[in-house]
């Protein structure tokens, strides 16, 4: 159930996470003297019929892609200290109408774990460059993009009682020629991104506890000093765990965006994420909902307010045999950057998103089965695209997702 609810938080994160999951699996499959290894692989390929991700009128077309990427997770305890690493590779080929092309795309972590009776302390640091479209639920066409993390924590716990301090930086460069409707975007996104967070979470019960955090981040941008932004969030929420009727957790509360120099409206207002999960018998209901602020692609836009909803059924049949369903709808308002009331529709963008999964578990590690993706946008941009794609997957369920996701685990 835990996994369930992760993976949908990713569904709906419009962004990739910029510091993926660098902790290799905590159950290794293989086991080398000192060392635990879990290797995984996975395999995709389809047909897209609108891989550009634009409107039938300017001759949006569709082709093929597959994806081969092969992973390994490595572990070596030494006392109370662990030192992990993840690697991925991904070679993504994507075939048109009128052209072909072949890209390589990658992912390198390291993780360091030292626990002392109830002190601990983690550290993270990777790298990732890959092949992606721009920010978020922002359509566009892929681009190059290099991605370095560095994070570091500590955290407590006494009783029913936990408490966490966190700080990291996020640095994000995309190449020199990607351009996308007219933006350049390493002028208006190449940013570095520092923040620092506490949060404290008290155990109601056995099954449920509390929590509340404070996070502050600023962002830098190498390019376009002029969209430089502060941002401070306060949240609240609670977290029940998987034995409970229902599980899942869920953080709200306030935020506060300033960009003084850009001219762009402070914004105040809720953000958030939450995600509620139900099983029974053998099937599996997950709701989540998602809200918060990101910067656009288009300077002129400034920033964006995206709030999404989602929901997915997953059902077992006969032990091996997998259905399952999901629905998403998305709202991207741009109004909010203005420093005046903006009533045009352009400035709205909504999404729609339908599909769906049929797998069979050859073994407890190996899966094949075909996925189907259907997504809409309206508003101030224009498109519809299906996606259908067949899988074999092999290994650890936390895959270094690079750019070819299976269409629900995005």
């Amino acid at each position: 159930m835990r996994t369930g609810c992760l993976l949908l938080l990713a569904l709906l994160a419009p962004v990739v996470v910029a510091a993926q999951q660098a902790v290799p699996a905590s159950e290794p499959r293989v086991h080398l003297g000192p060392f635990d290894l879990t290797p995984s692989f996975w395999a995709t390929s389809g047909y897209d019929t609108n891989i550009s991700r634009e409107s039938s009128a300017t001759g949006a077309g569709g082709g093929y892609q597959t994806a081969v990427i092969p992973q390994v997770d490595v572990w070596w305890r030494l006392g109370p200290v662990s030192f992990g690493t993840a690697s991925a590779i991904e070679i993504l080929r994507v075939i048109q109408t009128d052209q072909q092309s072949s890209n390589f795309n990658h992912f390198n972590g390291l993780a360091i774990s030292v626990g002392a009776s109830a002190l601990t302390f983690t550290g993270i640091a990777s790298h990732r460059n890959h092949y992606a479209r721009p920010t978020g639920f922002e359509i566009g066409e892929r681009s190059r993009r290099i991605e370095d993390v560095l994070r570091g924590g500590f955290g407590w716990k006494h009783g029913r009682l936990a408490a966490a301090a966190n700080g990291g930086r996020l640095h994000v460069k995309w190449d020199a020629a990607a351009v996308y409707q007219g933006s350049n975007l390493q002028e208006s996104l190449n940013r570095t991104s520092d923040d620092a967070s506490a949060s404290l979470e008290y155990e109601l019960t056995p099954l449920t506890s509390a929590t509340g955090s404070f996070e502050v981040r600023r962002d830098r941008f190498e390019y376009s000093p002029v969209r430089d932004g502060d941002s401070l969030r306060v949240l609240g929420g609670v977290a029940l765990r998987p034995q409970a009727l229902f599980s899942g957790n869920a953080q709200f509360g306030y935020m506060h965006f300033t960009s003084p120099q850009s001219g762009l409206a402070d914004f105040k207002g809720l953000v958030g994420n939450g995600v509620l999960g139900y099983e029974f018998m053998s099937s599996q209901v997950l709701v989540g909902i998602y809200r918060d602020l990101f910067y656009s692609y288009d300077t002129s836009m400034g920033y964006y307010l995206m709030t999404s909803i989602a929901a997915s059924y997953r059902r077992s049949l006969l032990e091996k045999w997998e259905v399952k369903a999901y629905a998403q709808r998305a709202v991207l308002d741009y109004r909010y950057s203005a420093s005046t009331a903006v009533t045009t529709s352009g400035e709205v963008t909504r999404r729609t998103d339908l599909g769906g999964l049929l797998a069979y578990r050859v073994t407890s590690a190996t899966r094949i089965g075909v996925n189907t993706s259907w997504m809409k946008y309206t508003g101030g941009q224009n498109f519809h695209g299906f996606y259908v794609v067949a899988f074999i997957t092999y290994g650890n369920v936390w895959h270094q997702r690079l750019d070819s996701p299976l269409p629900d685990d995005r």
